[in-house]
């Protein structure tokens, strides 16, 4: 019996790596997204050769895989009080189609605790609330300068490959030649996947699903994915929320370690990309047993499922938020009258 169950394992592995080197998957796709994620276009097409559905890893590669962009600048011209601004444009990576900007010039200075190595929804969420207003007329040079500058093949070079030292030369003697000051400029590059733009809304409607299309779907009623991957929610006893009270939309943290290869696979392209497993609720279901089975939406085609007590809490990420540092003025003074009393003890211990 074991023998029979030996053989049947070897003919199961046998087909699965024919199936893996016969199946049809588009060779530029394939070259791109190894390219990105640093693996060999082989390695790629045999872990999306062992899914179940090819179809559906393949929308799920689409999905996971970075092919958008933001670029985040900070200038100020060596003379402080002169001119100062941040900038930051999300775009396509592939055609280099701007998607979203926002700007801001100043003449005093750059605002205390700007980040530009925080993400680009907190960047762009901090550019946009900033309160002191912006000059109107340096405004408008600034942006002659970014349209000028960041052309769709500039993006997508950018996209491609670390073009930062030629980028930055090139916009501190824009702003030179402009204002006829010297700048001080400092960029960063944030590549990111479709599953993050959709969460962020910042694609046009023309790129969702077209009208028809859903009304088929709406027409024939909630249909299940065609691949689902089984995760493990981290657990978090103090900040988390508990199972029987999470909410549709809410992004769950999860382990996809112990789903399988595809789950693995997809695992890695976000680590290398930058971004954490989490993942929106679509659907909670309380089960016949008192447990919850919880539905995570992963991209279209694929899901994360996983089931568990009401009462465990689970942890819910919160993309990070912007907040410039507020200094309390009365703590401030007695921490320097402390430091200064302890200096003059030690010069009169001294003496």
């Amino acid at each position: 019996m074991s023998e029979i169950e030996e053989v049947k394992e070897v003919q199961t592995q046998e087909n699965k790596e024919d199936r893996a080197t016969s199946i049809a998957i588009p060779q530029e796709l394939l070259e791109d997204a190894s390219c990105q994620l640093g693996i060999s276009p082989d390695e790629l097409a045999h872990v999306l050769a062992s899914s179940s559905d090819t179809a559906a890893a393949l929308s799920a590669l689409r999905s996971i895989v970075p092919c958008y962009i933001a670029i985040k600048a900070k200038f100020e011209s060596r003379r402080r009080g002169e001119v100062a601004g941040l900038f930051c444009i999300v775009a396509d990576g592939l055609t280099g189609d701007i998607l979203d900007k926002s700007l801001w010039v100043g003449r005093n200075g750059l605002p205390e605790g700007f980040a530009i190595g925080a993400s680009w929804e907190s960047v762009m969420n901090a550019i946009r609330n900033i309160e002191e207003p912006v000059d109107s007329s340096t405004y408008k040079k600034v942006e002659r300068i970014l349209d000028a500058f960041f052309t769709p093949t500039v993006i997508n070079l950018l996209f491609r490959s670390e073009e930062k030292p030629e980028s930055l030369l090139r916009i501190q003697e824009m702003l030179a030649d402009e204002f006829h000051l010297d700048f001080i400029v400092d960029l960063e590059l944030e590549r990111f996947n479709r599953l993050r733009a959709e969460l962020s809304k910042v694609l046009p409607e023309s790129e969702g699903e077209p009208e028809e299309a859903q009304g088929e779907k709406d027409k024939g009623g909630p249909k299940a994915e065609s691949v689902q991957l089984f995760c493990k929610p981290y657990v978090d006893p103090v900040k988390g929320k508990a199972i029987s009270e999470v909410s549709l939309g809410d992004l769950v943290e999860v382990s996809l370690d112990e789903g399988g290869s595809l789950a693995r696979f997809v695992a890695s392209v976000m680590a290398k990309s930058g971004q954490p497993t989490a993942f929106p609720v679509k659907a909670v279901e309380r089960l016949p047993s008192g447990d919850y089975l919880v539905r995570l939406h992963i991209s279209e085609g694929m899901e994360g499922v996983f089931k568990g007590s009401g009462e465990v809490r689970v942890k819910i990420f919160q993309p990070g938020r912007y907040v410039i540092p507020k200094v309390n003025t009365a703590f401030t003074v007695i921490f320097i009258g402390i430091v200064l009393l302890g200096i003059l003890l030690f010069i009169f211990v001294i003496w």
